[in-house]
């Protein structure tokens, strides 16, 4: 708590712990958890169990490059990072897959993820070369398959749902 760089707090749901760490020098500025910023078209497949981080680094000279850790506590099964929001190449928020580019995007190793951006480039929400990175993403856990639920009640149990492994049928 007394590291001007980092930040360790709770999911949007409660039930899982982040860290988050930006390069000394830098100023984490506006961090908050929130709930899912497009439900009605999230990506197939794909669970938020984290939920999504929505912050801001400051303090950057124009145009620099910078790494983020983002640590999930008990997020070993976490294979993608998505982003909500505008990009470059397309000004209507969107999703999109945050994977490592060679400049920008997500590494994911286990439970640690780093965050690669450049101040004006994809990821960066302003998308505007001002010495400010803006950042609304989440990690997903995706390929999962759900069974979509039946209209009557057929006496068919099928749990959990949505599944990532095994199945019950009852």
């Amino acid at each position: 708590y007394k590291q001007a760089n980092a930040a360790s707090f709770h999911t949007f749901d409660g039930l899982n712990y982040v860290t988050l760490v930006v390069p000394s020098g830098t100023i984490l500025s506006q961090m908050k958890v929130t709930d899912n910023p497009s439900k009605s078209d999230t990506p197939a497949d794909s669970e938020f169990p984290f939920g999504f981080f929505d912050f801001s680094i400051d303090g950057l000279v124009p145009g620099e490059a910078v790494t983020v850790t983002l640590i999930l506590h008990n997020g070993s099964s976490i294979n993608k990072y998505y982003k909500y929001g505008i990009t470059p190449d397309n000004l209507t928020p969107h999703w999109y897959d945050f994977a490592y580019n060679g400049h920008t995007g997500a590494v994911i190793n286990g439970n640690k993820i780093t965050l690669h951006f450049v101040d004006g480039l994809r990821g960066d929400e302003d998308i505007t070369v001002n010495g400010s990175i803006k950042e609304p993403g989440g990690p997903a856990k995706t390929g999962t398959t759900g069974i979509s639920e039946l209209a009557e009640k057929t006496g068919i149990k099928v749990y959990p749902n949505p599944v990532s492994d095994y199945i019950t049928l009852k």
